[in-house]
């Protein structure tokens, strides 16, 4: 008997069907895909679903963008969709961003202690060169 899905086998464990001949395995695992069929439709119910299709340039002209912003094609088209509805830029490369922002704050913190900190220069000039890579990227 092969089940590869975990889930599957707990089913069939639970409908104690694991020992029993291949007929009552086969109508357990047939049973098992129509319930989860069934649940997976209540599911999807709640959120819809959009398909546009593009040319061949159109897509190698999205999935160029999608890099650069460091996501998946249909993540860069769900955010784009999303961003503009809510008025919200869309970021490339956030995490980049955010860790430029964070060495810029981890200098300020070193420099309320100390003016003359050698460690808030060098995060100041760590934060700079960041900036410069970042900017490079998304232009």
């Amino acid at each position: 008997m092969k089940v590869r899905s975990k889930k599957m086998w707990e089913y069939l464990s639970q409908a104690g069907v694991l020992e029993s001949p291949e007929e009552l395995i086969m109508q357990a695992k047939f049973d098992y895909r129509r319930l989860y069929k069934r649940t997976w439709k209540k599911n999807i119910k709640k959120c819809k679903e959009l398909r546009p299709t593009f040319t061949k340039i159109e897509f190698d002209g999205i999935l160029e963008r999608a890099k650069l912003y460091g996501l998946h094609p249909t993540t860069y088209a769900r955010d784009l969709i999303l961003s503009n509805q809510s008025d919200i830029s869309l970021i490339p490369k956030k995490s980049e961003l955010q860790g430029i922002l964070q060495a810029i704050s981890m200098a300020e913190n070193a420099l309320s202690k100390d003016k003359d900190s050698a460690e808030a220069n060098e995060l100041l000039l760590k934060a700079e060169s960041m900036l410069l890579t970042y900017l490079n990227i998304s232009e």
